[in-house]
């Protein structure tokens, strides 16, 4: 008497079913974290620049004192004729 161990042929198309799900579940969610790691690395550094410009406008867009005011208006503590003079500078 001769043994058959071949599995149904429904069990064969069920595991097979099975693993082709199983490849479109795996293929998805690589997809789906290679998109997700790209556009996260986009934005990272878009927002990296949009920080770094940012800041130099602040910079440049913040008032300062002058290093020194006007010569008209500081009083004259200068011993030379001319409050002008180089030394007084």
């Amino acid at each position: 008497m001769k043994l058959d161990l071949r599995f149904p042929p429904w069990w064969t198309r069920l595991k097979s079913l099975q693993a082709l799900w199983l490849a479109l579940a795996l293929w998805s969610r690589l997809t789906a974290t290679l998109t997700w790691w790209l556009i996260d690395a986009r934005l990272r550094d878009y927002r990296q620049q949009t920080l770094t410009t940012a800041a130099v406008r602040d910079y440049v867009a913040t008032p300062r004192k002058p290093c020194r005011p006007p010569m008209d208006s500081r009083p004259s503590t200068c011993s030379h004729k001319t409050a002008r003079s180089t030394a007084c500078r």
